[in-house]
């Protein structure tokens, strides 16, 4: 497929894209197609649904050159403003706290979010609350909703090796997309002066794309620098080691 064709698909499914209704979506915010270019993503990592924190700040609209993405302050968005802004979203001002941990895996395996790799989620809505604060209704519904968009991005595009990272996205994962998940290994790290222990997991995606995940989950993880930097070397390994990733 021609990337002009390629692109006019995006945008016919990004001017398809509705809220689904009462799931805390946030207001005038915009789907998120994807962090970054999937189109030429040979890696993607896989979170839940975006942030909240990816349109506002206290529970107001970013301004100006503080915006993140796209959104509808002043009406509704063009589907090409929504593609770009996802497409070139690393480019401008990501919400790098969020991303900076696994930005620093994907380049132990020669990716980076600024190259080619990118972050797709189950649902391309951001939402207040967060997800694990949503009832169980609202999570099924907000999963359900756009469902077979992440399996389209991933069956259409270059990307081989899918990452998750923690426990949640683990069970949600295979809850809205019947992937099959299995643990094979664990890591041992230690988190406040505790030692504790992580599971390796691996399974299959569309089009026989791979999936790699742990269940500890980095931006929530509680530990000093030192115990930080073990936790990320030890999966790093594993990564290169055992599951043969390498985009160099």
């Amino acid at each position: 497929m021609q990337s002009h064709e390629f692109e006019a698909l995006i945008l016919k499914r990004i001017s398809n894209l509705v809220p689904p209704v009462d799931c805390g979506v946030v207001e005038k915010s915009t789907p998120v197609i994807s962090f970054g270019d999937f189109t030429k993503a040979q890696i993607a990592t896989l979170g839940i649904n975006p942030s909240a924190s990816e349109f506002q700040s206290a529970g107001k609209l970013l301004k100006g050159k503080r915006k993140r993405l796209a959104d509808e302050e002043n009406g509704p968005c063009d589907p090409m403003e929504i593609w770009f802004k996802s497409k070139y979203y690393f480019l401008g001002n990501p919400y790098w706290s969020w991303f900076k941990h696994l930005e620093e895996l994907l380049l132990q395996v020669g990716g980076s979010y600024r190259t080619n790799a990118c972050h797709l989620d189950l649902s391309p809505w951001a939402t207040n609350p967060i997800f694990g604060k949503l009832s169980q209704v609202q999570q099924n519904t907000l999963l359900n909703h756009d469902r077979e968009l992440l399996n389209w991005q991933i069956a259409e595009s270059e990307i081989k090796t899918v990452l998750f990272n923690g426990a949640t996205v683990r069970k949600t994962i295979e809850s809205a997309q019947n992937y099959h998940l299995q643990k094979v290994g664990e890591i041992k790290y230690t988190s406040g002066g505790r030692e504790r222990t992580s599971d390796l997991i691996n399974g299959d995606g569309p089009q026989g794309a791979s999936i790699f995940g742990w269940t500890v989950n980095l931006q929530a993880l509680q530990a000093t620098v030192g115990e930080r930097a073990d936790v990320m070397m030890k999966i790093a390994q594993w990564l290169k080691s055992d599951c043969k990733i390498n985009l160099n």
